[in-house]
């Protein structure tokens, strides 16, 4: 059984402690459940699966691993306080395992972003060695020309309508002010890149010759910096939704 499914089921041990049974009698009380949901010709495996473990004695011993199903058909078998009670601990149990995969999913995805952002700094310094390799021999014919911004204008008007959508998107699934999100990604992208994008923005200005220009313009005029934005607003937004 693979781990995501141990993630969405209790052990039959952990549900009898929640009930006040013992693990012996609500195994006997599963067993005769399955048994009459055989009889109706129910399949029962939505609800729990038998597995085994062997105890401190090397003994083979048998439990469940119940599902959220399952722990609703168990509740709906107890009465009084004690149903209320082990509701309100399973749905609390089941909760929590989320919060514990989310949180894991994230983890692994600020990973894989560093690992990406890693790569693309490997590029951007090789780019950067073969400019400066190539610079005095600009004729010649193993020379790499780079295009400039002014060479690339449409695929920069594309970047920014695309950069726009997923801020506007960030805002309606977050509930932030538009100024606030555009604040908090700049922040986060000088953060995780260790830069400062007002010096982007003077090298812009420079290379543009133009004395003004927006910050999203220049966020996405360099590959690092629109790449890392996009995933940056990409997986805030995955987290609220």
């Amino acid at each position: 059984m693979d781990d995501k499914k141990l993630e969405k089921t209790l052990t039959s041990i952990e549900v009898a402690e929640m009930v006040g049974k013992e693990h012996d009698k609500l195994k006997r009380d599963i067993g005769r459940y399955k048994e009459q949901l055989n009889t109706a010709k129910i399949g029962d495996i939505e609800f729990w699966t038998e597995s085994s473990y062997k105890d401190s004695r090397g003994r083979e011993q048998k439990y469940y691993l119940v599902t959220r199903k399952g722990c609703e058909f168990i509740a709906h078998k107890l009465t009084g306080q004690k149903g209320t009670e082990f509701t309100a601990r399973y749905i609390n149990r089941f909760h929590e395992m989320e919060n514990q995969l989310v949180a894991g999913e994230y983890e692994k995805g600020i990973q894989q972003l560093m690992e990406r952002l890693e790569k693309l700094e490997q590029m951007v310094s090789t780019k950067f060695n073969q400019i400066e390799s190539h610079a005095e021999n600009a004729k010649d014919p193993e020379y790499i020309k780079f295009p400039t911004i002014e060479e690339d204008t449409d695929g920069l008007v594309r970047r920014r309508r695309e950069l726009n959508r997923l801020v506007n998107k960030l805002v309606r699934v977050s509930g932030w002010d538009k100024n606030f999100a555009l604040h908090r990604l700049y922040k986060t992208l000088e953060e995780v890149l260790g830069i400062y994008l007002d010096d982007y923005m003077d090298i812009y200005k420079e290379e543009t010759c133009r004395n003004y220009a927006s910050t999203i313009e220049v966020v996405t005029a360099y590959d690092r910096l629109y790449e890392t934005a996009v995933s940056l607003c990409s997986s805030t937004i995955e987290r609220y939704l």
